[in-house]
């Protein structure tokens, strides 16, 4: 994506992923769970870019 800069380790992890999908949303997961535990945040809004799937959206929510 144009203009979207990621941290090595996490261009890494993806460019290896057998399942970029999997590891997509693992990383999602991952930076929720860390920014619930910050103070002040009560939310998060994801967005999926590209191929838009609910069962994406959902499985990334879950806690």
């Amino acid at each position: 994506l144009p203009g979207v800069w990621l941290p090595g380790a996490v261009e890494k992890r993806l460019r290896e992923s057998s399942d970029i999908r999997q590891c997509g949303i693992d990383l999602a997961k991952q930076m929720i769970a860390s920014m619930r535990k910050m103070l002040g945040v009560r939310g998060v809004h994801v967005m999926l870019l590209g191929g838009e799937d609910v069962q994406d959206m959902i499985e990334v929510v879950q806690p």
